[in-house]
């Protein structure tokens, strides 16, 4: 299972209810800092973040984003958190 944050109260949210950092984790622009980004990094969670915007009112960017994880998890289930920001 793939995960999918758009926010970072999503995110929090996320951590907090599974008890661990979901792997591998997908992030939308500015959820996560730099320094956040490395420590996930060096913990070996397979971590990929938009480096675009994603505007979370727009259904055609979301799913724009699902096409682009559904490349590189092929057959995976997709989760995503934060949609109703």
């Amino acid at each position: 299972m793939v995960t999918f944050v758009l926010s970072r109260r999503a995110y929090d949210d996320v951590v907090r209810k599974r008890g661990s950092i979901p792997s591998p984790l997908w992030v939308a622009m500015d959820v996560l800092s730099d320094i956040e980004i490395t420590e996930l990094g060096a913990k070996g969670i397979d971590l990929t973040f938009f480096t675009r915007p994603i505007n979370v009112a727009d259904p055609a960017a979301i799913e724009e984003a699902l096409y682009t994880i559904a490349e590189h998890h092929p057959g995976e289930q997709i989760v995503v958190e934060g949609h109703d920001v």
